[in-house]
């Protein structure tokens, strides 16, 4: 599965926790204020966890012309804390 909402967030590789070569486990933080583009309600956006623990992992793919590439896929989130 993938975040389309994720795309801003700056990726490093060198974050979170090492669970394999191609793995890693990466914390996320709720933003403090609700950003003005969201659709969920303020009594939702305040049930949301403050933190999310999710899954980075990096895939070998060819693109159409036969190049290498490198994609990183975000799991699902694995830990969520609600305080």
């Amino acid at each position: 599965m993938r975040f389309h909402q994720a795309r801003h967030r700056k990726f490093d590789w060198r974050r979170g926790k090492r669970i394999s070569h191609f793995e890693r486990l990466v914390t996320w933080d709720k933003p403090v204020k609700q950003p003005a583009t969201s659709s969920l309600s303020a009594e939702e956006w305040t049930a949301l966890p403050k933190k999310l623990t999710v899954r980075y992992i990096r895939m070998g793919t060819e693109d159409r012309q036969g190049n290498k590439r490198n994609m990183i896929v975000e799991g699902r989130p694995l830990i969520s804390e609600s305080t």
